[in-house]
């Protein structure tokens, strides 16, 4: 499953940018999401990675949430494991 470690790729400097704050003390997340993902199982890596979304207050656009209930759809769960309005979403900005 390929879709996973691009996904936590795609969120990495967002989630990086708050690593360092207090409030968020647990370091080098990103890399053990990756770690998770490559080393362990893939759905488990996308379940923690939608945890530290939620956690970490990390806002994503409406086209990431698209493809993170699309993920969601092809590990087998429905849509509220994916979004139970936790996740920060805002509109996509327009090209």
């Amino acid at each position: 499953m390929d879709d996973v470690p691009a996904e936590v790729g795609s969120i990495a400097d967002a989630v990086r940018s708050v690593e360092g704050h207090a409030h968020y003390g647990v370091p080098d997340v990103v890399r053990t999401l990756k770690r998770t993902v490559a080393d362990v199982d893939p759905d488990l890596g996308f379940r923690m990675l939608l945890r530290v979304l939620k956690a970490y207050q990390i806002t994503i656009g409406e086209s990431h949430l698209a493809r993170y209930l699309e993920l969601g759809e092809r590990l087998g769960y429905g849509e509220f494991v994916v979004e139970d309005r936790g996740i920060d979403v805002r509109p996509d900005p327009t090209d």
